[in-house]
């Protein structure tokens, strides 16, 4: 609740700062709609290939039932503490309090995890050809925190507008693409095709790479697309009409992003034919089922591991010579499948090799394999960075 110092100024959440545009604009901002097709769209096509959009419109419309529960309760009582406050009196205070605490530390991590890439990302867009220590990676994700800080400190109007401008900008960048992929869909090149009503039927489900189990299995990948269209719940005590616009916006929000991102999905899966996605779309992504964990003698002491810190995500490698022949363990995050992949790609054809052969693997190994245009620069620079130190390793160890 606000206060009233003697100053007559007021502390606390402004009411009324909102409009129903401003709450839309939240709903729609907080889930990173070109970074979440990004990542996703290599897993879609890789479980059910060109029913992909199907899956994304079924999770959407789901994503929508969700929002009108939201809506719902937001009548019941609009704050800023929701949905914790509403667990807390549906329920018990406990369990709201825990709900509360728990999003804290969700909510922190991921925004510690996004800004310290953001810091990786910025610094390689300015100096693309150099890689910098981790202390100045972190002082520069330091000073974008401190700045995204100062924005929240200042209130939500002014977040508001940043929102906007970064929707502008992202947006803007996304239907460019967009453009580009139907011109070269429309020229057939390389059996690129343009969308087509039929990747909405059965029949392309059960003629797809995974049936309806991968259609279930790109489902719950879709599930990462929508993250984020609930932060507009929070603005209960800083909307105008509190009861009726935030509701409105989730809902307005979820329904945009339902046709957004099933229009993305079904354009970009169209820039190849369906016999490249078939054979390709899970080339790495197969893999990364296939890393063998980490022996038991390491994970007791995975600090003796070596971190590849070109890498944006934490990757270890160890590497011993044994009857004159490297033996490597890595060890990668899970939810990083494409460095996963790559890695256990690299596990299978050098783990067991003799110095000599290691040496002979190709630098440009991701570059004969296609991954640059596929993954860009900066994940390509991650992906050969552990091949070369493993080149490295076994050039030390036959020394």
């Amino acid at each position: 609740m606000a206060a009233i110092t003697d100053s007559h100024e007021t502390v606390g959440l402004r009411a009324n700062a909102v409009s129903l545009w401003g709450d839309f604009v939240i709903s729609i901002a907080n889930v990173a709609p070109s970074s979440s097709v990004a990542f996703t769209l290599a897993l879609l096509v890789g479980f059910t290939s060109y029913s992909a959009p199907l899956a994304v419109l079924v999770v959407g419309i789901a994503m929508f039932l969700v929002s009108m529960g939201y809506a719902a309760l937001n009548r019941w009582k609009p704050s800023a503490g929701a949905p914790y406050v509403w667990v807390g009196e549906a329920i018990t205070p406990t369990v709201g309090y825990g709900t509360g605490f728990l999003n804290v530390l969700t909510s922190t991590l991921a925004n510690v995890g996004n800004i310290t890439l953001a810091g990786t990302y910025l610094l390689f867009v300015i100096t693309p050809t150099h890689t910098f220590a981790k202390p100045v990676t972190w002082l520069v994700a330091t000073a974008i925190m401190g700045v995204l800080l100062w924005l929240a400190i200042r209130g939500i109007r002014p977040t508001v507008w940043v929102q906007v401008g970064f929707i502008v900008i992202e947006y803007g960048a996304v239907i460019s693409f967009v453009i580009l992929a139907l011109i070269h869909e429309a020229s057939g090149a390389g059996g690129a095709r343009l969308p087509a009503w039929s990747d909405f039927t059965i029949a392309q489900v059960v003629n797809g790479v995974g049936g309806f189990k991968g259609l279930a299995q790109a489902a719950v990948v879709c599930g990462f697309l929508y993250l984020g269209w609930e932060a507009t719940s929070v603005l209960g005590e800083e909307s105008k009409k509190p009861k009726v616009n935030v509701g409105r916006a989730m809902m307005l929000g979820t329904g945009f992003l339902t046709v957004w991102y099933t229009f993305l999905i079904i354009v970009f899966q169209g820039v190849s034919s369906q016999k490249d996605v078939l054979a390709h779309g899970t080339d790495i992504l197969a893999y990364a089922g296939t890393l063998p964990d980490l022996p038991v003698e390491l994970q007791q002491a995975r600090d003796t591991m070596e971190q590849v810190d070109e890498c944006a995500i934490p990757v270890f490698l160890s590497a011993q010579l044994h009857e004159g022949t490297v033996h490597y363990a890595i060890d990668v995050p899970r939810d990083a499948p494409t460095m996963r992949g790559f890695a256990a790609l690299l596990h299978a054809g050098l783990h067991g090799a003799t110095p000599a052969a290691i040496a002979a693997t190709p630098d440009d190994l991701c570059q004969q394999l296609g991954l640059q245009q596929a993954l860009g620069a900066l994940r390509v620079r991650g992906l050969t960075a552990l091949l070369m130190r493993m080149k490295r390793n076994a050039h030390d160890l036959a020394s």
